[in-house]
């Protein structure tokens, strides 16, 4: 699977997607794909389909630093659109006490300008900052509609599908870059999933995967 087509599996599922792009993205060949790509370096030994559950459960793995094995096997374990539409309306929207919305801006110092007025503009944690703004310019500098259009231009979803392009057409530099500029609060938002959804395992390990996968990008491009 190719670098963008993992990415823009990651994008799938940190917004309230509908049914069909959540299969298209959780299928099991292609979520084994998936896994394969962002985890490269884990070993699953093959086991006889005869084995009972709770052998399969023990099922050996290998570490090598790539993913602890305890978050590999979280990510096998797929939810059913169901439950992820039930976390998803808890967690994916804003202004809730269990929201996790994965916006950059809300990570953010609201503008690092000199010159704003805005009394607020030292704060953290709103909408529509500095960082929304050059989104807007880097989608219409290159010529993109914004994916998701119901989400802000920062989202999560819309940064990943932003990357997976210039991981396709742009310089290995500008991906760099970009992973640097727009990317890097990302251990700031697992540490809000931990702190208001800290039995999502499964989007905690998710996360924690993302992250290493940007950063083998990084060091594949470099």
């Amino acid at each position: 699977m190719h670098s963008s087509t993992a990415l823009g599996i990651f994008a799938s599922l940190y917004r309230r997607c509908d049914k069909e792009d959540w299969i298209d993205a959780t299928e099991h060949d292609t979520w084994q794909d998936f896994l394969k790509t962002v985890c490269p370096t884990i070993e699953i030994i093959s086991l006889p389909d005869d084995l009972s559950a709770d052998d399969q459960n023990n099922e050996v793995v290998r570490d090598t630093n790539q993913l602890d094995t305890k978050s590999y096997h979280e990510l096998k374990k797929i939810p059913s659109y169901e439950k992820f539409i039930t976390f998803a309306n808890q967690h994916y929207i804003g202004g809730l006490p269990t929201s996790i919305v994965a916006v950059e801006s809300l990570f953010r110092t609201w503008s690092a300008s000199c010159d704003s007025q805005v009394a607020f503009a030292k704060q953290t944690g709103l909408y529509n900052s500095d960082y929304a703004d050059h989104m807007r310019y880097l989608f219409e500098a290159y010529n993109i509609q914004i994916p998701y259009k119901t989400l802000p231009p920062d989202h999560l979803s819309n940064l990943l599908i932003f990357l997976s392009l210039l991981v396709e057409n742009a310089s290995l530099s500008d991906v760099c870059t970009f992973i640097d500029e727009h990317l890097d609060w990302l251990p700031a938002y697992l540490e809000r999933i931990n702190e208001r959804a800290d039995k999502a395992i499964w989007l905690i390990s998710l996360t924690q995967v993302l992250i290493k996968y940007l950063t083998c990008i990084k060091e594949t491009t470099s």
